[in-house]
């Protein structure tokens, strides 16, 4: 049974225990070889849709080594991860880092495949998450906050405003808003070091309510 994973250099394709990277592709057949530089070890498939079909395979020449088991392994999970961070590019990577580590635990499957450790793949995740996230915009007139992004995690509505001439984007639920009004003592503060490109100063508005200081 033959599956296909992400590797740096492109898809790679899996069979009998081996990694193969495709070599080249005419009009009828895809030409794969073998990863390792020293091995021989090729075949051929039909044309097919790399994300939709199982292709027909054809030895062409025999692997010599051992399986490389522990490679794929790897493969599997780094694309699993990648995944999970396309699935929702507004999940923090951690979050969907830890989702991954317990589905793992619960399919029974993190002894045999163990997962690395999140900062070795951080910036594999991360550049997984821009493929499919718009650009930063440069200038506030390009700012387009929408779809899941105006939402809260739980989809309430979260952008209250949006002024682009302005360059002013305000966030806050409904209910949190509500609280505001009734709070008494209200706690304002501003900073310039942690306020995402391309704005300038990040402020907040958060209000004493029930004797708990909450934002808005």
């Amino acid at each position: 049974m033959a599956s296909l994973t992400d590797g740096k250099r492109g898809k790679i394709l899996v069979h009998g225990g081996f990694r193969y990277h495709k070599n080249k592709e005419t009009a009828i057949a895809i030409y794969w070889r073998c990863w390792r530089k020293a091995c021989g070890a090729s075949l051929k498939t039909n044309v097919f849709d790399i994300n939709e079909e199982t292709p027909v395979i054809q030895l062409l020449h025999e692997s010599h080594h051992v399986e490389d088991e522990e490679k794929i392994l790897k493969d599997r999970a780094m694309h699993r991860l990648k995944e999970a961070v396309r699935e929702d590019a507004t999940r923090p990577i951690k979050r969907a880092f830890d989702a991954v580590v317990r589905g793992r635990h619960q399919q029974g499957g993190g002894d045999r495949e163990p997962l690395p450790e999140f900062h070795s793949v951080r910036t594999l995740m991360q550049r997984a998450r821009s493929t499919v996230v718009p650009p930063i915009p440069q200038v506030c007139a390009d700012v387009r906050i929408e779809g899941e992004c105006a939402n809260t995690w739980l989809q309430e509505r979260f952008l209250l405003h949006l002024d682009n001439d302005w360059g002013v984007a305000v966030f806050a639920t409904d209910e949190n808003m509500q609280r505001l009004q009734r709070c008494h003592d209200v706690y304002i503060d501003g900073t310039f070091r942690t306020c995402p490109s391309p704005y300038t100063q990040f402020f907040t508005i958060h209000g004493k309510y029930r004797q708990r200081v909450q934002p808005s």
